[in-house]
């Protein structure tokens, strides 16, 4: 017998002969086919000894949780499900507020019946979703409308460490109509990048120049260090930055009332071994 040791597809050649001395002969493909990995389904439980002020941060390792026969496992990807707040519940109690006033609107939604308010025009404002520090590879969404005020801007927060140390997916209008990526460091911010979208917005609808009155959807997609905006489904530009790469998602607005909805977050992960961060007890 001959010994396959891969999996794979394999040409081989055949020659038959009769008694009479007549041959045959043609290419006869084989094919090796091993047993598929198996995952194991048992939940696993990370009690109280993981959890440091409130935060647990267990290190989940694939190979805890699947076998391969040929022990022959190359590539591990984790879905750790989306996240989600609509608002419809008509409570923000995730929702750690640092500046400004935010409120349920309940009268004049987005989207639905309800959506998460910032009502002042002070200079900035911000909150954050308090309950998750996700990791490195996320995808979030959200619809912001600009409602009033002089400043006619409004933040998606992302990969934030606390309200002085995050990224920020800025959409700006008064006069400015562009996209802006700024990385804040101890309060202090760098642009990233800029996108001037005039000319460039011009098809896109009614919805431009930004402006108060006006929705706008906004997706950031993170993989690793590389950062991918995303306005009304149009790609906007990526950059690569790893001064953060896990962190909370949040709202921030500049003298603007503006009302949030929809947001979602999708998290996965590419390495065998990865850190797992909640802040709440619960089934993940």
């Amino acid at each position: 017998p001959h010994t396959y040791t891969d999996e794979g597809t394999y040409s081989t050649g055949l020659i038959v002969t009769d008694n009479h001395g007549k041959k045959a002969a043609a290419a006869v493909p084989v094919k090796v086919l091993g047993n598929a990995p198996l995952v194991d389904p048992a939940p696993i439980v990370f009690g109280e000894e993981y959890a440091h002020f409130n935060v647990w941060r267990p290190i989940l390792d694939g190979a805890d949780f699947a076998s391969d026969t040929e022990n022959n496992i190359i590539a591990y990807q984790w879905d750790f499900g989306t996240v989600s707040d609509d608002f419809e519940d008509g409570n923000a109690d995730d929702w750690r507020v640092y500046a400004g006033t935010w409120e349920i609107n309940d009268t004049d939604a987005v989207d639905g019946t309800a959506s998460y308010r910032q009502t002042t025009n002070a200079d900035r404002t911000w909150t954050l979703l308090d309950n998750r520090v996700f990791q490195k590879n996320i995808v979030i969404e959200t619809d912001i409308r600009l409602e009033s005020g002089t400043g006619e801007e409004a933040q998606l927060l992302f990969r934030a460490q606390n309200e002085k140390n995050n990224y920020e997916f800025i959409l700006r209008g008064r006069g400015y109509n562009d996209i802006l990526l700024y990385r804040r460091v101890n309060g202090g911010t760098s642009s990233l990048a800029a996108l001037d979208l005039d000319g460039i917005a011009d098809s896109w609808g009614d919805n431009f120049p930004i402006d108060v009155g006006h929705e706008y959807h906004l997706k950031i997609v993170c993989i690793g260090a590389r950062i991918q905006l995303y306005l009304d489904g149009h790609f906007l530009f990526a950059v690569s930055d790893s001064t953060f790469t896990t962190g909370l998602v949040g709202f921030s607005t500049y003298r603007t009332v503006a009302s949030f909805d929809n947001l979602t977050v999708s998290e996965t992960a590419t390495d065998q071994a990865v850190q797992y961060n909640v802040n709440s007890a619960g089934t993940y």
